[in-house]
């Protein structure tokens, strides 16, 4: 996940109601799961890396975009730990759906 890959913000993220750092999160889920199967399976220091943040500002934007119903978190256990997938939630007339 690291270099060589390249995030888009295409032209209608920009016209969601979001702040730019919520977009840039968006965009970069969106990146890893835009075929509705797929999800982002990172880091949180990676999603604050790349959107040029701290940590806890990343974790804010990922909890509203949840709340606001753009992504879908997928909580996973592992020995007892708490893991966090992401996906986006398909956009039909400006409102967010569920994939999965």
């Amino acid at each position: 996940m690291e270099n060589g890959g390249y995030t888009i913000i295409q032209d209608w993220m920009l016209d969601l109601p979001l702040s730019l750092v919520e977009t840039a999160v968006y965009a970069i889920i969106y990146g890893f799961s835009q075929d509705g199967e797929s999800a982002f399976s990172g880091s949180l220091s990676f999603i604050a890396r790349k959107s040029k943040t701290s940590k806890d500002t990343a974790r804010r934007a990922l909890n509203r975009l949840v709340e606001e119903g753009y992504l879908e978190r997928i909580s996973i256990v592992k020995n007892g730990v708490t893991f966090n997938d992401y996906r986006v939630r398909e956009m039909q007339g400006g409102v967010a759906i569920c994939n999965g």
